[in-house]
């Protein structure tokens, strides 16, 4: 993907909808999956290279996404998801990176292509106003295959029975009174890095 070019048509295809009906965007960057190549307007704009130089790079580009949806009016009536598809890599830019200070996985153990949860365990933020309850968080078990059947609920529409997946929509809007799902089986890479979390636990036979 190019930017600006791309991402300045995405932006006009936001801003000049000819009509008011709901629209699905999925956008997924080459940020910050390496090689690390922030554009030269954010080169030197952070202390730990250009790794930390594409996550600023990032930042701008959803900034750029959520203006644009406030410039139509309707961000308040936009559900706005911000996820990754694994951790950080420790590769020569990663490196760079963590000598630099920055942990690129927080806390957890591991990096992308491993079992343990710095490999699979990313962020998931909700953006959606009068919904989504502010200034909330949650420790229970989500994973992408949830996205589909919980989007599908939102707009009213059935899922297949043998989906994989569960709605997570009373989850996200702060309805859930216990855990949506308990289990979930992670394959990250190679079958050697299976993993099975139950509850708390996450149990690696390898």
């Amino acid at each position: 993907m190019s930017f600006p070019g791309a991402l300045g048509s995405t932006l006009a295809g936001i801003v000049d909808r000819p009509d008011d009906r709901p629209y699905f965007l999925y956008l997924a960057t080459s940020n910050i999956h390496h090689p690390f190549t922030p554009a030269p307007r954010f080169e030197g704009t952070s202390d730990c290279g250009p790794y930390g130089d594409f996550v600023h790079e990032l930042d701008w580009i959803v900034g750029q996404l959520v203006a644009a949806v406030e410039a139509r009016g309707e961000l308040d009536n936009t559900l706005i998801i911000f996820t990754s598809d694994n951790g950080g890599m420790l590769n020569h830019g990663g490196q760079q990176a963590w000598e630099a200070g920055h942990r690129l996985n927080g806390g957890l153990l591991g990096f992308k292509f491993g079992a343990w949860e710095g490999g699979h365990r990313i962020p998931l933020i909700v953006h959606w106003p009068g919904r989504v309850p502010a200034d909330t968080t949650s420790d229970r078990l989500i994973s992408h295959l949830d996205l589909l059947p919980t989007f599908a609920t939102l707009v009213g529409q059935e899922t297949p029975p043998d989906l994989d997946g569960v709605d997570q929509l009373p989850e996200l809007l702060g309805q859930a009174e216990a855990p949506l799902r308990d289990e979930l089986v992670v394959l990250c890479n190679s079958p050697a890095h299976l993993a099975i979390r139950t509850g708390r636990w996450l149990y690696i036979p390898a």
